[in-house]
């Protein structure tokens, strides 16, 4: 059994992301994919992602509107919290979706700059 560790931006083609989806479509700039990452141990696995905008560019982060020409910079960030208020869950399947559904989802990944709703969900496995 695998968990989701993380969501990876990925800059350009990516075959392995979620839905084939580049998330920056119809934005311009660059094509911007998200490509979840595995964890066999479910200690290490997340157990949330959050949706971070910002004025002020993080050069440790990548941005997933990239290239667009707006003045936000937009951030996935994971969160892990074993035992916390989520009471210790982790992330087994995510995937991108129009309507918040599943057992958690970020903000609209496409907030303040127009588009369609996107949303990242996911779902919890034991």
């Amino acid at each position: 059994m695998s968990y989701i560790r993380a969501v990876e931006i990925v800059y350009g083609d990516s075959n392995d992301s979620i839905g084939g989806q580049d998330i920056n479509k119809g934005f311009g700039g660059e094509y911007v994919y998200l490509v979840p990452k595995y964890v066999v141990q479910r200690k290490f696995a997340a157990c949330g992602f959050s949706l971070h905008t910002s004025y002020v560019e993080d050069l440790n982060a990548n941005d997933i509107s990239r290239g667009d020409g707006k003045e936000l910079y937009r951030y996935i960030h994971s969160h892990y919290k074993p035992g916390g208020p989520r009471g210790g869950k982790a992330v087994g399947d995510v995937w991108l979706s129009e309507e918040q559904e599943g057992q958690g989802c970020t903000d609209d990944l496409n907030k303040d700059r127009g588009g369609r709703l996107l949303y990242l969900c996911w779902n919890y496995r034991d």
